[in-house]
């Protein structure tokens, strides 16, 4: 493996963390979601066992809400390490490409968008940004 694909896969553990925090968000709303629906067809009547659902779906939004919690402090840890090493970088276009692909997790259409270039460039950067990130590294 060379120096820029090491440098490539410690920049994607950002993303996916990102990736990771959205999805139990995305979690967490749809027990919220089902707790509310729970609660709506509640009536007076005496239940059997050892609870509600709707006390089963709260402690587990509760569980997944600490999870998530966990994710979202490793996402901030790894992206302030990656913005510290990427702030190190001295060519200003290659710092601004790594950013927006790392932190801001863009698309290479919205990179090159916006450093008003043609993905083709904006490819070329991110491969020069790239031998320039695992000098740090």
């Amino acid at each position: 493996m060379t120096e820029s694909e090491k440098a490539k896969n410690y920049l994607m553990q950002v993303v996916f963390a990102d990736e990771s925090v959205k999805m139990k968000l995305e979690q967490i709303e749809r027990l919220d979601a089902l707790s509310k629906k729970c609660t709506s067809v509640m009536t007076g009547m005496p239940r059997g066992g050892s609870g509600s659902d709707f006390t089963k779906i709260r402690d587990r939004m509760i569980e997944e809400s600490r999870e998530c919690e966990r994710q979202m402090q490793r996402l901030l840890d790894l992206k302030e390490d990656v913005r510290r090493k990427i702030d190190m970088i001295e060519d200003r276009k290659h710092r601004v490409v790594l950013e927006m692909r790392y932190l801001n997790c863009a698309t290479w259409e919205n990179i090159a968008e916006s450093i008003g270039r043609d993905v083709t460039t904006a490819h070329r950067w991110h491969g020069q940004a790239l031998k320039d990130f695992a000098k740090l590294c």
